[in-house]
């Protein structure tokens, strides 16, 4: 009975152990990640974007009108409970990448991104939330998604927010990492098609105050 007793004691001390170690490497690893909260706009001249010149024709600009950003808390400035409509086409389910094989529109030139524990949402000028990256298998995921946003997967690997998504004609990655201290934002996205050469271009939006 005595030797039951301890050899439970041992056990019980051995998951603790276990447990607290993992709690702090769940916190280390929080502790590294990049907090890409903040009000973001596209800077032309630095970005490599296929179709659009330094003038960005052709692009859909972002203005400061409407009802303030959405968000996941209540909004942003008085934005509508966790945006509206969405982009169009390009929600989908989250087991697929989040686009059902639609063409996926860009992120405006001017974007609010909100971060949390488990969710990164994007939104537009009018509030809507128009992107978001759920950062926990689809089976752990318990938040609550904004209806006609591109719903993707994304995974954290130290600093960088990467985002792995299959098409029909092959993989696209994202890469959400600052620079510059914190000022610039850079989305970086490669394309690998078929046996061709893989294809990449950046985004890069300059951090913008929100007053």
């Amino acid at each position: 009975m005595q030797r039951a007793r301890r050899s439970l004691v041992v056990l019980a001390t051995v998951i603790a152990v276990v447990g607290l170690g993992a709690g702090l490497a769940l916190r280390a690893d929080e502790a590294r990640r990049t907090d890409l909260t903040g009000l973001w706009k596209l800077d032309l001249k630095h970005s490599d974007l296929p179709g659009r010149g330094a003038s960005g024709g052709g692009g859909r600009r972002g203005g400061m009108g409407g009802g303030g950003w959405g968000g996941r808390d209540g909004g942003w400035r008085g934005g509508p409970n966790g945006g509206g409509p969405g982009m169009g086409p390009g929600g989908g389910d989250r087991a697929g990448g989040g686009e059902r094989g639609e063409r996926r529109r860009a992120l405006p030139d001017l974007v609010h991104v909100t971060q949390a524990t488990t969710l990164v949402s994007f939104e537009d000028s009018s509030g809507a939330v128009v992107q978001e990256i759920t950062t926990v298998p689809a089976a752990a995921d318990t938040c609550t998604h904004a209806p006609g946003a591109t719903q993707l997967t994304g995974r954290w690997d130290g600093d960088k927010l990467e985002v792995l998504r299959e098409t029909p004609r092959g993989s696209v990655t994202e890469t959400y990492s600052l620079e510059d201290k914190g000022k610039t934002l850079v989305v970086h996205t490669k394309l690998s098609f078929g046996s061709g050469p893989a294809r990449e271009f950046k985004r890069v939006y300059q951090r913008v105050s929100e007053t």
